[in-house]
This record gives C-alpha cells, structure tokens and sequence, in this order.
C-alpha cells in the first residue's frame, strides 16, 4: 500500500483540503523531525526557508530516507518576508543550479528543478 504523508511547520495552514489527500501530516521543522523511508521525498519551495548549511543537511537527510527527492527553489535568492503571522515564510538562503551541478533538469530565469537519486535507490 502506498502513502502519501506531509510535513508542516505551520498548523494554521492545514486545511480539511490537505487531512484529505495525506494519509498523515506531521507538524514541525523537517530538520528536527524523525522522518520514514519513502520511494519520493518532494522538496518544493522548502530550502530556501532554511540557512545555507542547514538547506544542505536538509537535503541530504531526506536523500537518506528516500529513493528520489525532486527540488524545486526559486533561482537564486528571492527575497520573501515573513508574511501571514508566520515567520517561516522568510527566504533565508539562495541557490543556483551551480549549487548542484549535474543535478539539475530545469532551469529558467525564477526557478530550478532536479530529480536526485536517494541513498534508497539500489542500496546507494
């Protein structure tokens, strides 16, 4: 059986919309929480909310814990205040696609994509 589980940092954003596609929401910091083992991980407008360094490990623990992470950030940094009474909507870092050379599968002047291989994929 597949499922299909979330993660967000912030409660009020949860609508009976989302209880009705996840099978599970977990509440909190990605970076602090214990996540599963998942055949995809989508991380689609999340990195940028985190400092550099942290961004980098956020990444890679979910390349532990799945067998592919698509990325999807804005192309460099786009500046985002925190907004909604929500302080996390505050962009913290920026990237490039040269931030992940040999990564990247879409790129244009506002966004950038990539499918990465996860530690899951074959025992890698």
């Amino acid at each position: 059986m597949k499922k299909i589980d979330a993660i967000e940092v912030y409660e009020p954003y949860i609508t009976a919309f989302h209880r009705a596609i996840y099978d599970s929401i977990f509440i909190g910091n990605i970076n602090r929480l214990e996540i599963g083992n998942y055949d995809l991980i989508l991380l689609c407008d999340i990195l940028e909310h985190f400092p550099k360094d942290t961004a980098k490990n956020v990444l890679e623990k979910c390349r532990k814990h799945a067998k592919f992470v698509i990325v999807s950030m804005p192309n460099g940094f786009m500046h985002q205040s925190p907004s909604n009474g929500n302080s996390r909507e505050e962009h913290l870092s920026g990237f490039t696609p040269k931030d992940f050379e040999g990564e990247v599968l879409y790129e244009d002047n506002d966004v950038f994509s990539m499918l990465i291989k996860g530690r899951l994929n074959n025992g890698g």
